[in-house]
């Protein structure tokens, strides 16, 4: 092999680790500054807002900081809002997709079942017993979803 091609290669993975180790170890403990540093970033037009209202740059920072952590929170209470309500409606739906799946999984085994009996005698036991195994496991599946 060429050495160049090896080189390329030790430089790649080298890489490639070096970028795993920052994420792994680095990143925890850079993340704070990262998350203050958008934080900053996010609040500056409101600060900048404060200080052509002629507040001292204190006051400025300290409302459009406020303001900022304010407005995330909401976002975040009003994301949440709508997760727990699309939960809702998804839970009021399992039954109805359970039994869906169900009259699915019966019309499926039907089909395999008579697609079975046009197959060789010499391997129809082996197909049998594939198609019951395989069903066996799929009602399992769908019986420990069942509450109650």
């Amino acid at each position: 092999m060429d050495r160049s091609v090896l080189r390329r290669a030790a430089l790649l993975a080298g890489g490639f680790f070096g970028i795993w180790l920052g994420l792994k170890y680095l990143l925890p403990l850079f993340l704070p500054f990262g998350a203050g540093l958008l934080l900053a970033l996010a609040a500056e037009p409101a600060v900048k807002l404060g200080l052509k209202w002629k507040l001292p740059r204190w006051a400025s920072t300290g409302l459009g900081v406020s303001l900022t952590l304010l407005l995330l929170v909401s976002l975040v209470g009003v994301i949440g809002a709508m997760a727990v309500k699309e939960l809702g409606v998804l839970a009021r739906r399992l039954p109805d997709l359970q039994d869906t799946a169900r009259q699915a999984t019966l019309r499926l085994r039907s089909l395999m079942e008579t697609a079975a009996t046009h197959a060789p005698e010499g391997i129809r036991p082996l197909v049998d017993r594939s198609i019951n195994g395989l069903f066996a496991s799929g009602t399992a599946f769908l019986q420990q979803g069942t509450v109650g």
